[in-house]
């Protein structure tokens, strides 16, 4: 299990005010829909691709946090074991702070959280990264 420094998380995203690009898209079953992909024009990332509504939602709102500094999009591969053959993953987010501190983030949805494929990547990133590693679902995203 990842464990997700929730309370830094609520403090950068405090702001009392819902930004538009928070509303999402729910189906009647209650699910997302989150297939969305395209380009995303950041001023602390440049030219950035987004895979799903959710990378685009936490890349708006990474770049309207005065305590990041910068972050990259899929910035480096991990190698890792998973049924016998060796694979690579590729993290979504590298966050830089102002205060120095750095963070390797994976966004996913909950529901993709515990399939065996996903839990060998966080587990090669966490053995990696230790507690500098966290997975953001969208139960974090839009329920800070």
């Amino acid at each position: 299990v990842i464990n997700t420094n929730r309370e830094r998380f609520n403090r950068m995203w405090a702001d009392p005010v819902k930004h538009e690009y928070m509303a999402r898209k729910v189906t009647e079953n209650g699910s997302s829909l989150n297939f969305k992909s395209g380009m995303h024009n950041s001023p602390k990332a440049g030219e950035v691709l987004y895979r799903s509504s959710y990378e685009l939602v936490v890349f708006q709102l990474l770049d309207d946090l005065p305590e990041v500094e910068v972050y990259y999009v899929e910035p480096f591969s991990i190698s890792y074991k998973y049924e016998d053959k060796l694979k690579s993953y590729t993290p979504d987010l590298l966050i830089h702070y102002t205060d120095g501190e750095w963070l390797v983030v994976e966004i996913k949805p909950e529901s993709r959280m515990d399939e065996p494929i996903n839990q060998a990547k966080f587990s090669a990133a966490q053995s990696l990264y230790g507690d500098r590693f966290e997975v953001w679902s969208e139960e974090l995203i839009f329920n800070a």
